[in-house]
Formats: C-alpha cells, structure tokens, sequence
C-alpha cells in the first residue's frame, strides 16, 4: 500500500492539540512494518493518528492512558478511542522498558482494548511480540 498522503500525527491529551507530525512516503507491503522516527511526549493522556492528508479522513488512531475524544488536527475534531478505551494502566512506561504494542501483530479490530498491550519487548521495524 502507498503511504504516500498519510501522516503520523501526536496529539496532546491535555489539550486536545496535535504537537507533531511525520509525513510518511513509498510503499509498504501487505504484513510490512515501519519504524517512523518521532518523539512522544510524556503524561497523560496522548494519543495518536493516522491520517490521510488529503481528505482529512481518520485512518487509525489511539488514546492511550485516558481517552481523547475531541483531537484537534488540521482544523478538525477527531475522536482517537477506538471502540472500548486502552484501560489506563496499560500504559507507557518511563520507567519501565517496553512500549505500546498492536498484539497480536497487526491486528486491528477497531477496539483499543482487545488490539493493543504493552510488551517490554520493543520491535521496531519487526513484528511485534508478546509481553
């Protein structure tokens, strides 16, 4: 699939407001991985958005630590929680090394707290693993 037209947007919790974006470009293959470089700021909640740039349309999203129901990206509001809300302690660890992961890998059912878990087993660029 073309990535060309979708951006990588992180959105603060606190306000709602889009604080960076990646554009992303070329191609991925159908099962492929992407490790897009882009700094997550911390505290609670955030969120992030896939979103195709022309249209403005919502591809994916995710609220995590607490739900962001109103994004404001590119002059739009976005609901970032996908069906049931990521419980709030699954969370993003500073102290804890891991990261926020789609398990099992690639799976999007369109509900945050059946598609995502935490791993302390981080895989940029691979297929995700288990905690």
């Amino acid at each position: 699939a073309t990535l060309d037209g979708v951006a990588l947007v992180l959105v603060n919790g606190g306000d709602g407001a889009e604080y960076a974006r990646r554009a992303l470009t070329g191609t991925l293959p159908a099962g492929g991985h992407l490790t897009v470089e882009i700094d997550p700021q911390n505290g609670a909640p955030d969120g992030l958005a896939l979103i195709a740039t022309a249209t403005g349309t919502l591809l994916d999203a995710l609220s995590y630590e607490g739900a962001i129901t109103a994004a404001q990206i590119g002059g739009a509001a976005y609901d970032l929680v996908e069906g049931t809300l990521l419980p709030v302690d699954t969370a993003d660890s500073n102290t804890v090394e891991g990261t926020l992961a789609r398990l099992p890998d690639g799976r999007d059912g369109n509900d945050a707290a059946t598609d995502w878990a935490f791993t302390a087993t981080p895989t940029p660029g691979a297929a995700n693993v288990g905690p």
